[in-house]
């Protein structure tokens, strides 16, 4: 069998900030992270990757490595990675547990709780 996969370093959290135009356009602007792994963004090509995980910020993560940054959305419905982040501004709103793990915070309605992502592979 193959070895054991490494562990997963923590991520480091950055702060939650709105995404796709909220609170100000309605959510019809594009994502503020612009790789979908999954959810849905307004004006994005491609189709997300989804899992039937429950979303976690480990499982989150391992889907962006190789990204700078990944961020949670709604509960972990939404997991998206990128360069850069913060178009829309700051939120307050990230106060949704992760589905799949409810000690972790995965956004809020309509922003991402942003992470600098750690290199997870070796």
């Amino acid at each position: 069998p193959p070895p054991p996969a490494p562990p997963v370093t923590k991520a480091a959290y950055v702060g939650c900030y709105w995404d796709k135009g909220y609170p100000d356009r309605g959510g019809k602007e594009p994502c503020d992270l612009p790789v979908i792994k999954s959810g849905n963004c307004p004006h994005a090509a491609g189709a997300a990757t989804t899992s039937d995980r429950p979303m976690t910020l480990e499982q989150c993560q391992v889907l962006c490595d190789g990204h700078e940054y990944f961020g949670v959305q709604d509960g972990g419905s939404g997991c998206f990675c990128g360069a850069g982040y913060g178009k829309y501004g700051l939120s307050t709103n990230c106060t949704i547990p992760c589905r799949g793990n409810s000690s972790e915070i995965c956004g809020g309605l309509g922003c991402n709780s942003i992470y600098r992502t750690q290199n997870v592979t070796a």
